[in-house]
């Protein structure tokens, strides 16, 4: 089943709208041909975590929620079930990471924007003080609004904090009326690799690993000799490296490729020629990159 990723501000009215959709899927599901296969809806945020909202106001912390929240979504999200994850995902890094768990399963995703001003989110926040003052502050600030060209973002639903419903039909239609792209190297989860059994030849892999090294080294080297170029063409790639302004390391190069190859061991079957992989290689760096 698909995923909705509701974003926005802290304290915009994420929740209610969450709410909203579940009640008219769980209340629709009967006139359509998709609701036959829906076993349930699970409706994803801290709440349903038990997970405080105080630890946003700690770097560390903040990160750990964000964990256990995309960890939620990988372990709810399949076949039969239907999952809303109602959180900010204020950061494009987890949507794209929740796009790459949908895609890997072999279903769609969609995104939800309640959009609202910072004055009535601190507005509302003042009710009931979820947030401190300065959490609030510091999260709006860094909020990254999602982008329609973005294709881990689209399709793209805006709803404003003045609508009375959201599009549930229109989301729902848009959802189950379009083919789930398949899955590829950059958007397979880590954690489904153990759920794949077929695995590269040991010659295979080698030959995998030297090219994928040989296109490491052409980057670090490229980078070298100018640190600010933004795209790197590679030997026999068809499509080049795109930094996208990022300031790319030896560590982090080092640290793409170990994890590149770590899915190719568990995903790739013995067919995989060269070319494949390595165009699949330069795919997965410019998802990084974005």
């Amino acid at each position: 089943m698909p995923l909705v990723i509701i974003t926005g501000f802290p304290k915009s009215g994420k929740t209610k709208r969450a709410e909203q959709l579940k009640k008219w899927v769980l209340e629709n599901k009967g006139k359509f041909v998709w609701g036959q296969n829906l076993d349930k809806v699970v409706l994803l945020n801290e709440e349903f975590l038990n997970i405080n909202k105080d630890l946003y106001n700690n770097s560390n912390d903040e990160k750990k929620v964000r964990g256990a929240l995309v960890g939620a979504v990988e372990r709810y999200l399949n076949k039969k079930t239907l999952v809303i994850c109602d959180s900010m995902n204020y950061i494009k890094g987890i949507r794209y990471q929740m796009y790459c768990i949908a895609r890997s399963i072999g279903t769609l995703q969609c995104v939800v924007h309640i959009c609202t001003s910072s004055e009535n989110c601190s507005k509302f926040n003042s009710i009931d003080n979820t947030y401190d003052n300065e959490t609030l502050k510091n999260l709006i600030s860094r909020y990254e609004e999602p982008n329609e060209f973005n294709r881990w973002d689209k399709p793209l639903f805006n709803v404003q904090v003045d609508d009375l419903d959201i599009p549930c039909e229109k989301i729902m239609k848009c959802l189950f009326e379009k083919e789930a792209p398949l899955p590829n190297l950059s958007t397979i989860s880590v954690s489904s690799i153990f759920f794949i059994e077929k695995k590269p030849a040991m010659d295979n892999v080698k030959n995998i690993d030297q090219t994928i090294q040989k296109a490491t080294k052409t980057v670090l080297e490229r980078l070298k000799d100018d640190p600010l170029i933004q795209k790197i063409d590679i030997e026999n790639a068809s499509i080049p490296v795109l930094l996208n302004g990022n300031r790319v390391t030896l560590i982090e190069m080092k640290r793409h490729q170990h994890q590149f190859m770590k899915l190719y061991n568990h995903l790739l079957t013995s067919n995989m020629d060269d070319q494949t992989a390595l165009n699949s290689f330069v795919e997965y760096l410019n998802s990084q990159f974005k």
